[in-house]
């Protein structure tokens, strides 16, 4: 039987590859949004674009119901607007906690220290900022010993 901390452990590693899975899922998505709008690479950006910036850089964690509300939009459209800078990966989405948010995009938007995974009962002393390579998952089987 595995105990409380050995579980805990093994809670928080689920989380890590919960949010790992969430951030390639989020690389992906905004991968598949280069292709689908393609062609709104062209597009200039309208005073409505500058103002979302604006308000972005001015710290302000920009919802699409802000945006709707200050420019009277749908909310189809005021997705459409924020799609074409998201797009363009000037600014990102922050989905938790929800209903989410938007902030002006930076290469580390998802920033996180990682700690080597090590199996329940082991000690680690490496850095929090070890590589990724070091981190495996390894759940043993209930009754096995490691």
């Amino acid at each position: 039987m595995i105990n409380d901390k050995a579980k805990r452990m093994l809670k928080r590693k689920c989380q890590r590859v919960r949010e790992d899975i969430m951030f390639i899922l989020d690389w992906l998505e905004g991968e598949l949004d280069k292709e689908e709008f393609g062609q709104a690479t062209s597009e200039p950006l309208t005073d409505r674009h500058h103002w979302i910036l604006d308000q972005l850089r001015d710290g302000v964690k920009l919802t699409r119901e802000m945006v709707q509300t200050q420019f009277q939009l749908g909310e189809k459209q005021a997705k459409r607007t924020l799609i074409l800078l998201t797009s363009r990966r000037m600014i990102d989405f922050v989905r938790k906690p929800r209903p989410g948010y938007y902030i002006l995009h930076s290469k580390t938007t998802h920033p996180r220290p990682r700690r080597p995974a090590a199996l329940p009962g082991q000690a680690t002393s490496a850095p929090l900022d070890a590589p990724r390579a070091e981190s495996v998952l390894t759940i043993p089987f209930p009754g096995t010993r490691t």
